[in-house]
This record gives structure tokens, sequence and C-alpha cells, in this order.
């Protein structure tokens, strides 16, 4: 969508000053890359390499927080808050304007998570670009369990509608300023 590629990029434009202070917020705390580009699976299984500002210390292992005993401890300071904040996500606006990404869908699967694609093709869930956000983003989040995540995709594919859509970016807005449901 065109209209989607605008947006993202005008959103970037306004928020550039923004992105400038978090980067050197991030530098000035951590040595390492600004940026961590990890391999995701997009559209029809194609593997891209999704941005996010870097959250965790460099020495951390490459693995979803999700699978760490204790995240908290390859977590910076001001990676907690950017993650509490959703902020880390803001460089995926960027795979939204070169099109490997949409503002909603199922959430780009990590190259690793192999169970959940091949769930996502039972459903046609591959056949759709990733999302920022989606609908098990905004019904749990962190909480949901893989299964749960699925349950949610699903409906989703199955419901996709401008309304539903619109419903999930008002959640999201919702859930980010109340940073509710957002632990890691």
């Amino acid at each position: 969508m065109r209209i989607e590629k605008l947006i993202a990029l005008t959103i970037l434009i306004l928020i550039f000053p923004f992105l400038i202070l978090i980067a050197i917020i991030i530098k000035i705390e951590s040595s390492g890359n600004i940026l961590f580009w990890s391999k995701r699976y997009g559209v029809n299984k194609k593997i891209f390499l999704m941005p996010k500002f870097r959250s965790m210390k460099v020495s951390a292992p490459i693995s979803s927080t999700q699978t760490f005993k204790n995240p908290d401890l390859y977590i910076t300071k001001f990676g907690k808050i950017m993650r509490k904040m959703s902020i880390d996500e803001l460089p995926q606006l960027w795979s939204i304007v070169t099109g490997e990404m949409s503002f909603i869908g199922p959430r780009p699967l990590l190259s690793t998570e192999k169970k959940l694609l091949a769930e996502r093709e039972k459903f046609k869930g591959n056949a759709i670009k990733p999302g920022l956000t989606g609908w098990a983003q905004v019904n749990g989040r962190d909480k949901n369990s893989p299964k749960e995540k699925i349950n949610y995709e699903r409906f989703y594919i199955k419901n996709k509608s401008f309304f539903l859509d619109f419903k999930i970016i008002f959640k999201t807005l919702i859930i980010i300023f109340n940073f509710r449901n957002i632990t890691h």
C-alpha cells in the first residue's frame, strides 16, 4: 500500500529528532550498535532484517528475551524504558517504508521460530505482511502462549477488516500510553 508507506515515512520524518536523541542515549549508556537487526520471516516466509533500537547489553545472547530465565540481566536501563514504552520498535517504521512490513498484521517471527511458522501456514498466516502491531499484541502481547498467539492471528486473518484494523490501532495506542502488558 502506497498510503501506508507514505504515512510511515511521514512519521519517521516528524519523529527524526526524537530518534536521534534515542540513538545518542543508547550510545552513551553502552558500547555497541544503536540498532539491532534480527532475521525475521516476512510475507510468504521471505527472510528480511528487522531493525529495533538496541535495548540489550552487547554481551546478551541472540535469542528472544521470552526464552531467558532472567531477561533483566541483559536489558540496559534505558532499554527497560524503551521496551516499556515500545520505543525500541520505532525503527520498524523503516520496514513499512521498504514494504517488508505493514502497520497491522501478525508480528514477524524470528527465523528460529519454525514451529510457529508451520502453525501459521495452516491458515495462510504467512501470506500477509507481518505488522508492527496485531490482534495478538493488543490481547495479551508477551503474556500470550504460542498457542494463544496463533489463535489470535488466525482470528485476525479470518476477520480482517478496516474496522478491526482501526480497533487494533486504537487498542495499541491505549496499551502504549498505559504501559500495559509490556513485560520485556
